[in-house]
């Protein structure tokens, strides 16, 4: 009798902090993105989220026109003084390439915590506080995760990459689900 009734009994009603937090990491990401922060003050969303993309086509046009003077009659010395005038600019979007692959190794670096805090949490009893904390902190994470990918639109360029990242974490939230587990049948069994 007592496990008809365990069995019969609603199952408890799922924490939405974790849902929270995503939404949260979404509009984040929409007011840090270009549409709000990059209106507001492109200077700053420019500095923040930096476009290795465009850094590497303005190099490649500087690299491009220097190599057409060099294939033309321009003299060593124009050819030293063009390099003198745009060094600054090179090393401009040089430092910008280095802080856009910065913060995606930092983006990788929370998508990975995010996915082993999945699978610990897994592994950690049902229930438990750590259990609780491990899955508040990986949607914290993955929150974090989404707001930057939101908030920078170039990242869609690197599509193969996020679909292989993506598939790591549709895995590990897969692993965090608990088993799936026929109540009904083993109930019938111990009735019959």
């Amino acid at each position: 009798m007592n496990q008809n009734a365990s069995a019969s009994r609603p199952l408890p009603a799922p924490h939405l902090g974790g849902v929270y937090l995503l939404l949260t990491g979404l509009c984040l990401g929409l007011l840090l993105g270009p549409m709000v922060l990059g209106q507001v003050s492109a200077e700053r969303y420019a500095h923040w989220f930096p476009n290795p993309v465009a850094a590497q086509l303005k190099l490649d046009a500087i690299e491009k026109t220097r190599r057409t003077l060099a294939m033309t009659d321009v003299s060593p010395v124009a050819l030293e003084e063009y390099d003198q005038q745009r060094q600054a600019e090179v090393d401009s979007h040089h430092q910008t390439i280095e802080r856009a692959r910065a913060l995606r190794s930092v983006m990788d670096a929370l998508l990975l915590g995010s996915l082993c805090g999945l699978g610990v949490m897994n592994i950690a009893s049902r229930g438990s506080r750590l259990h609780h904390r491990l899955l508040l902190g990986s949607h914290l994470l993955l929150g974090t995760w989404l707001s930057l990918l939101v908030a920078q639109p170039y990242l869609l360029a690197n599509l193969p990459r996020l679909i292989v990242l993506g598939s790591l974490l549709v895995i590990g939230v897969i692993l965090a689900l608990p088993p799936y587990q026929h109540k009904a049948q083993s109930t019938e069994q111990v009735d019959g």
